[in-house]
């Protein structure tokens, strides 16, 4: 494999890595929010705290995303 064929193949990977994290992200962000729905009894400045810290979680364990 040549020069350049291994540079291109580290990129697309970098880029598929970063697909990949950011789709897991998405997904995090989506479950923060149906779970913080579930709270009704919470005002929205709650769940959307809360949405925010289960989406923040899921960044600090798998070193995802910048923070907020």
């Amino acid at each position: 494999m040549s020069e350049r064929s291994k540079e291109t193949a580290a990129g697309l990977a970098r880029i598929e890595g970063y697909l990949i994290s950011q789709a897991a992200l998405r997904e995090a962000k989506a479950q923060g929010e149906a779970f913080a729905r579930a709270l009704t009894w919470l005002g929205s400045g709650e769940r959307n705290e809360i949405s925010e810290r289960f989406t923040d979680g899921f960044r600090m364990r798998f070193g995802v995303g910048a923070s907020r």
